[in-house]
């Protein structure tokens, strides 16, 4: 009987400690505060701190820190982390002789920016910087990263005292072996501008012209919100998706479809773009667009097929007629526009047949005969060209 309840007890001990060991076993801060005090080191002016580590030991290793906080207080910046969840591969940790990460998990996430500009003036001086830096530095893990999930992540940008932007991610999930990525998003300004999006597609990291980047497949992305005091829905989808390089990202697709609607006036205002192929990149790269067409509904509905050159830098265009098997609409005929508009006399009189201004005005894509009022966001005017 003794024997007996021995093993009995052995056993449950075993038990009971595989758990506690499986699940966590927090971390005395005496054993990671040097590595803390490093990483701080090598990021001055940051202050930087953690709550808790906790440390899961299975096959798969996990490291689960808690309580995550680090601020600029020269550039105004902070990020709060509720929960970091890092799994390891062990096989590799051992061989590189530190933690690799392969598998990142964020829970409870907030960013606060201090901007000294309006969003609607620069955008740059509402994207924080603080995330980017601290990913440089990879000298406590290396990171191998084959699965990212966010939940529940928010940036809250303040012009002076003011909120002027709220952007909250509600989930996000990232795996290219599982095929899967997921992002549902959403932001609100103070101009009265209300957005959310949803966002599904199967990606695969591949090397493109020799670099690293990310191929996306069957790219189905839902948004509706509030823009221009107007209400909005639209679709976006493309069979792939090529994205490489950083801070530029250089962009390339085929077949993409682009849907919109103004809700309040379905009936007259929808619009609809598609590609065959095209290329560009963010920010602001040159765009070129092949086997384009382009239909939209205001008075009258009209439907064209062109290749397309765009410089959003510039606001230039360059418009060449294409024609495209199946469908109705009619080949472009070749001009070019900018927003300056001295010449549009003599453009005119080159190309009667052509509307002379294309607008954003009053909330739609607008045909007109001469330029609208000064403060316009978009007019594209006909150029006098051979």
């Amino acid at each position: 009987m003794y024997r007996v309840l021995k093993g009995l007890t052995i056993a449950m001990f075993l038990v009971v400690a595989y758990a506690i060991i499986s699940h966590g076993i927090i971390v005395p801060r005496m054993f990671w505060e040097d590595e803390l005090r490093a990483f701080q080191a090598q990021h001055p002016g940051r202050a930087i701190d953690v709550k808790r580590v906790v440390l899961g030991l299975s096959t798969k290793p996990r490291v689960l820190l808690s309580g995550v906080s680090i601020s600029n207080p020269q550039s105004g910046e902070s990020i709060g982390i509720g929960l970091v969840r890092m799994g390891l591969n062990l096989s590799e940790s051992l061989d590189a002789g530190l933690p690799v990460v392969e598998s990142v998990g964020l829970k409870g996430m907030r960013i606060n920016k201090q901007s000294q500009q309006a969003c609607t003036h620069e955008i740059a001086a509402c994207i924080p910087k603080l995330p980017l830096e601290l990913l440089v530095d990879g000298s406590v893990f290396q990171f191998n990263i084959h699965t990212l999930e966010i939940e529940k992540a928010q940036l809250v940008v303040r012009n002076g005292k003011a909120v002027e932007l709220t952007s909250i991610i509600d989930e996000f999930s990232y795996s290219p072996e599982a095929q899967n990525m997921s992002l549902g998003w959403r932001v609100n300004h103070s101009s009265g501008l209300e957005s959310y999006m949803a966002v599904k597609a199967k990606p695969t990291l591949r090397a493109i012209d020799g670099k690293p980047g990310l191929e996306l497949l069957d790219v189905n992305v839902e948004f509706k919100g509030k823009w221009a005091g107007f209400p909005w829905t639209g679709t976006f989808a493309q069979s792939r998706l090529l994205l490489q390089g950083a801070p530029v990202v250089n962009v390339a697709g085929e077949n993409m479809r682009v849907y919109v609607r103004r809700d309040d006036a379905p009936d007259t205002h929808q619009a609809a773009f598609s590609a065959k192929t095209m290329a560009g990149g963010f920010p602001m790269q040159a765009w070129k667009f092949e086997g384009a067409e382009w239909t939209f509904t205001h008075e009258d509905a009209l439907a064209w097929t062109f290749n397309m050159d765009w410089k959003p830098a510039e606001l230039f265009m360059q418009i060449t007629p294409a024609t495209i098997a199946g469908s109705e609409g009619i080949p472009a005929t070749a001009h070019v526009r900018k927003p300056d508009c001295n010449n549009l006399p003599v453009a005119i009189e080159m190309r009667p047949t052509l509307s002379p201004v294309w607008a954003w005005n009053q909330g739609w894509f607008r045909l007109l005969d001469s330029p609208p009022a000064a403060g316009t966001p978009v007019v594209l005017c006909l150029q006098a060209t051979l």
